[in-house]
């Protein structure tokens, strides 16, 4: 997995809060950033579907799939796992 540095998670934050009105703190937003890259960064950015054991194990069905079980595991509503995914693509593009 790679590791953004802080100060590009920070401006994610920023764009989360500011541009779509996301309702999460720092700490919640922080925390599921990670685990959204950590599930979703193979199989979106690499095309690969492998399921981390951590999760798992197997593979995924599509990058659908482990973007859908990534909002899943931290209970979030269609409307929040898009404003996640734009808070990320709109300060680096992750496709």
């Amino acid at each position: 997995m790679t590791t953004l540095p802080k100060e590009l998670k920070l401006r994610m934050f920023k764009t989360y809060k500011q541009k779509y009105k996301g309702k999460h703190n720092i700490q919640t937003y922080l925390n599921n950033l990670n685990l959204f890259f950590e599930i979703t960064e193979d199989s979106i950015i690499e095309g690969d579907l492998s399921r981390p054991e951590k999760f798992g194990g197997g593979r995924w069905e599509s990058w659908n799939h482990a973007f859908h079980f990534w909002a899943e595991k931290c209970n979030l509503s269609r409307h929040q796992m898009r404003i996640y995914y734009f808070s990320v693509n709109d300060v680096t593009s992750y496709s």
